[in-house]
């Protein structure tokens, strides 16, 4: 598999074509290895805001057999420090507010677009199908840092299933607005096409009028966004006579409201469901109806995925699903020894296809973000007016979950000034939005917080 296709950047409006992309890529493959010493096996970290860059660096990593490590620009210096000493890179590749963010951290580091040596030769070996493309880190249920291991070949099998799935050709144009640390911002929509040798248009990150203005001026077909997203574009005049290229609409991570659905439907969109996660896919089903009863369902399983339903909680096996964590600098199994991974997640299957319904787990979801309690509560337990703390997800209209901080406290709490000292160690998004207090917490017999009766108490 090779990206072959066009890279745009939204702003400035500067374009890649597919020979300039290859040539670029073996450029910096080359500075990767001769000036940092970067081989096959090796790991390149990338901490920077949307960048067509990124997809460069994604190739030449490629060529030498190495995996890019992306790193979230939402991180804290701590918490980037964890996840920099489990994935040990050979080298972090950053912009500007990237490389404020390292700080004084020990790691070999170069500017992103800066690595270009002397000009050689375009072509190259493609990247072995079981070499490793990708870690992703997500924080894991028991907040230690956990990189999701995605090798090309399940790249490969996505960037297929999407573009069966979604009617995706070379001729599309997909915006990228979605962080590029995450599967959604890399491998939803934009591997499969420049796989396919479309178009990518990257924005440096999501702003309503920005994206609102590169969907008309670039003539975007195919957009991928969690439900908030949507919701904004709404708010900021989306509307079909401006936007007449825009056919394929795909929302995902976190609940969908049917208005929302419906409401793009009167618009003339077709916003289809889907489903899919860091360690398998991340587009694992055929997308569910727009209209009709269906509204809701994320549709069937792709060709060539085995899914189940096991006590209700899906269990998948197949090209698209990924093998391993490197978990503590280590790879470890993500499945089971029949190749089944138990994703967590909890659904039924209608006439209409399968309907996501609950999570096994205790992690919720805040604005298309994975937010895990066991991560938070360690953070919050270092606070020393805090004597216990427990953390849920609670419904919100604009980003469907936030965390509800359960907290039995040892002196006073203030809470403007709690969520002030815990910005400093946790990233926003995982930052309780409702801070409750109480004299103790409900426990099972077993001596473990009752989740379920927090929940009821105030998350009705």
């Amino acid at each position: 598999m090779e990206l072959v296709g066009t890279l745009i950047d939204a702003d400035t409006g500067r374009t890649r074509s597919p020979a300039t992309v290859q040539r670029l890529a073996a450029r910096w493959a080359a500075a990767l290895a001769e000036e940092h010493g970067v081989a096959a096996g090796d790991r390149v970290a990338v901490l920077a805001h949307g960048s067509t860059d990124v997809f460069v660096l994604q190739a030449a990593c490629g060529r030498l057999g190495a995996a890019l490590v992306p790193l979230s620009w939402r991180a804290t210096p701590s918490e980037l420090a964890d996840i920099l000493a489990c994935a040990a890179p050979k080298l972090v590749v950053h912009d500007d507010h990237g490389g404020l963010l390292l700080g004084a951290l020990p790691v070999r580091r170069a500017t992103i677009g800066e690595l270009p040596a002397t000009e050689i030769s375009a072509g190259g070996p493609l990247p072995h199908a079981d070499a490793i493309a990708q870690i992703l880190f997500t924080s894991g249920t028991t907040g230690r840092p956990r990189g999701v291991v995605i090798r090309w070949r399940q790249l490969a099998a996505n960037a297929a299933a999407t573009a069966r799935s979604a009617g995706l050709t070379a001729a599309d144009r997909v915006l990228a607005c979605l962080p590029l640390f995450h599967t959604g911002g890399l491998n939803c929509l934009a591997t499969p096409v420049l796989a396919l040798g479309g178009t990518v248009v990257v924005a440096p990150r999501f702003d309503a009028a920005r994206a609102l203005d590169a969907i008309h001026r670039y003539a975007i077909t195919a957009l991928i966004g969690v439900p908030a997203i949507y919701e904004r574009l709404l708010e900021a005049g989306l509307d079909r006579a401006r936007a007449k290229a825009l056919r394929v609409l795909l929302v995902g991570g976190a609940p969908v409201a049917p208005a929302l659905i419906a409401r793009c439907r009167e618009l003339g969109f077709r916003l289809r469901q889907g489903y899919g996660l860091t360690e398998a896919g991340p587009n694992l089903f055929d997308f569910g109806p727009t209209a009709g009863p269906g509204v809701g369902t994320i549709g069937r399983p792709v060709a060539g995925l085995d899914a189940k339903l096991v006590e209700g909680e899906l269990w998948l096996r197949g090209p698209y699903v990924a093998d391993s964590y490197l978990i503590d600098g280590e790879l470890v199994a993500a499945t089971d020894a029949d190749g089944w991974l138990h994703t967590g997640d909890l659904l039924v299957e209608t006439e209409y296809g399968y309907r996501v319904v609950g999570r096994r787990k205790d992690m919720f979801i805040s604005g298309g973000e994975n937010v895990y309690p066991a991560e938070v509560e360690l953070a919050l337990a270092g606070h020393p007016a805090i004597a216990e703390v427990a953390v849920i997800g609670v419904a919100d209209p604009q980003w469907g979950e936030v965390g509800l901080a359960a907290i039995v406290p040892r002196a006073a709490i203030d809470p403007p000034a709690l969520a002030a000292w815990a910005r400093e160690r946790l990233a926003a998004y995982k930052i309780p939005r409702r801070w409750e207090l109480c004299d103790d917490l409900p426990r099972t017999a077993s001596g473990k917080v009752a989740r379920d009766e927090l929940r009821r108490r105030w998350a009705p």
